[in-house]
């Protein structure tokens, strides 16, 4: 699935996945708001999404209630599933 995420994009991922993109990528937390906050126009958000459900640390930095919640904006932002693999989701900014 981080096949999918090209060399020098931005991503907002979860905890254990954003370690293996930080050599690749741009990459922050996805239980987060991203800096500059996103907008309807998506300029400012990261181009891609990533997220591991069943990781465990994903209670550290961020706990799991966080991580749903900024998927679910992202998704209302009109970012789409590229995989939905039970707890694995990667989601691409149009």
């Amino acid at each position: 699935m981080l096949a999918r995420i090209p060399d020098g994009a931005t991503v907002a991922a979860s905890n254990r996945l954003a370690a293996q993109l930080a050599g690749r990528t741009t990459v922050g937390l996805a239980c987060r708001e991203p800096a500059p906050p996103l907008s309807d126009a998506l300029q400012d958000g990261p181009q891609w999404v990533v997220v591991d459900l069943a990781d465990p640390s994903v209670r550290a930095p961020c706990p799991i209630a966080d991580t749903v919640r900024m998927l679910g904006r992202y998704e209302d932002l009109g970012y789409r599933r590229v995989v939905d693999d039970g707890d694995l989701r990667l989601l691409r900014r149009p």
